[in-house]
């Protein structure tokens, strides 16, 4: 059995378990308890969330098909050097090919009626059920504003859905393409330009992965109603019905109209059927044996399928080292620690502790630059004499390079305004300002179960010893993940 029919019968395991059946009587409180959840929504939030996600993932499709469009012409052009035949049969129906999807993306409207595809995602599908069944149970009293303001938010994210959709069947398009060149390409020993053309396809699906995942994190408040309504029977029935998984799959206790299925997939019983046959020779003789054993399996598998996309197909395996942090927006690139580094008093110097800020860039998986600002508090000689003081302000910028697991190769150039000051006015004397260039190592690591990082820095300041007046050439910093 495919994978795409084996995952689709792990969603189905996963409706069983969460109980959508028909009976038993709700509380009335706990009914008003979801209702008031809902309301607390912001309905405009949400659409606005819901059409912003919508216009980035049409950019990606729209920025990656340009991309994809241009390698093939570039690639059209080295072959033609080598088989001229070849290369015009691929070129009079290319244009023709991206013209189609791309009206399809930029007309999302237009296919409304087709949302429900293999670009399931659970969460919208609930969130979607979850105001339908509001919208249910709205008193006829209720401002017509409000049942407005729904309707809006359920077109946005049935817009959403499309585009999604139209993602998956651009992957598909993409995979289709690169089936056809591979052959060309290796005949004619162009592997070099197919593996750009395959970079490209890899870093596409991850971009869209990270779009899918985002929208399976729904906000506090959304999460909040959420949570209510699995444990609302009349929710789970009123989901059984009308929710898309029950369009794919008939549920139990549902109404046999509900979920009658759809054409080329699979029904219910002939996975069970399939699923029983195939698992009877592992001593798994009932689907309440499957779930039973199955416990935490299934919900790593449903992470693992957000993770891959859809499970319509073979999941891509790249032949080269991704970087990872390619396809991710700005602000998931951006690293901002803290880090600290005290100072013993001399004879010119009082007790001292910098306390740096700084921002990293991710490049990709094994390093990153950032820039930095520091400050240096004084605290006076010794116990006796504490007194707070400004004691010196610097600005820097580093790069950080992967050496071995959690080890790190720092480098780093700084300014530093080393003198005591009280007003701004005293910084602004540029011959006060010192260079340090430093060199050393770092160390992260993982600080408990939060999944913080922690660095310890050890450098060597190979300017320090023309400062005046002198500091430490070797400096050892802790630092802290924000």
């Amino acid at each position: 059995m495919s994978i795409k029919y084996t995952l689709s019968a792990l969603f189905l395991l996963s409706a069983l378990n969460c109980g959508a059946f028909y009976g038993g009587r709700d509380s009335v409180s706990l009914k008003q308890s979801l209702f008031n959840a809902v309301d607390q929504l912001s309905l405009t939030k949400l659409e606005h969330k819901f059409s912003k996600t919508q216009e980035q993932v049409t950019h990606v499709m729209l920025k990656s098909l340009k991309k994809f469009r241009r390698s093939e012409e570039q690639l059209l052009k080295k072959l033609k050097a080598k088989d001229s035949i070849a290369a015009n049969r691929k070129l009079s129906n290319l244009a023709e090919k991206y013209t189609r999807i791309s009206g399809q993306i930029r007309s999302p409207e237009n296919y409304l009626s087709n949302n429900v595809s293999s670009g399931y995602i659970a969460r919208l599908d609930s969130l979607r059920s979850l105001l339908d069944f509001r919208q249910a149970g709205l008193p006829e009293s209720e401002s017509v504003g409000r049942l407005q303001a729904i309707e809006d938010v359920k077109k946005q994210m049935n817009l959403l859905q499309v585009q999604m959709n139209a993602a998956n069947t651009v992957k598909k398009f993409v995979a289709e393409q690169q089936a056809l060149w591979k052959e060309e390409l290796s005949r004619f020993g162009l592997a070099k330009e197919m593996m750009r053309f395959k970079k490209q396809v890899y870093y596409y699906q991850q971009e869209i992965n990270e779009y899918k995942q985002l929208l399976s994190n729904p906000d506090k408040l959304a999460q909040k109603a959420l949570s209510i309504a699995s444990t609302l029977p009349a929710y789970k029935a009123f989901m059984a019905e009308n929710s898309q998984l029950a369009q794919l799959f008939r549920i139990p206790g549902s109404s046999p109209a509900a979920g009658a299925g759809v054409p080329g997939l699979q029904t219910q019983s002939q996975v069970q059927q399939q699923l029983q046959q195939q698992l009877s020779g592992a001593g798994i003789n009932s689907f309440q044996q499957l779930q039973e054993q199955a416990g935490g399996m299934l919900n790593d598998m449903k992470d693992k399928l957000n993770a891959w996309g859809d499970g319509d197909g073979e999941l891509p395996m790249p032949d080269f080292k991704p970087n990872q942090q390619k396809t991710k927006r700005l602000l998931k690139r951006i690293e901002f620690d803290i880090n600290l580094q005290s100072q013993r008093s001399s004879n010119i110097l009082p007790s001292t502790t910098d306390i740096g800020l700084q921002a990293g860039y991710k490049l990709n998986d094994k390093s990153v630059i950032g820039i930095g600002l520091a400050y240096k508090l004084g605290w006076g000689k010794d116990l006796s004499n504490i007194k707070i003081t400004h004691e010196g302000l610097g600005l820097r910028s580093f790069a950080d390079v992967k050496l071995k697991k959690s080890i790190w190769i720092t480098a780093a150039f700084e300014y530093n305004y080393q003198q005591s000051f009280i007003s701004v006015e005293q910084l602004k004397e540029l011959t006060a300002w010192q260079k340090s260039a430093m060199l050393g190592i770092s160390k992260k690591y993982r600080i408990g179960n939060a999944g913080r990082q922690g660095k310890l820095q050890l450098l060597w300041d190979f300017l320090s010893y023309s400062q005046v007046p002198r500091t430490p050439a070797i400096k050892f910093r802790l630092g802290y993940q924000l």
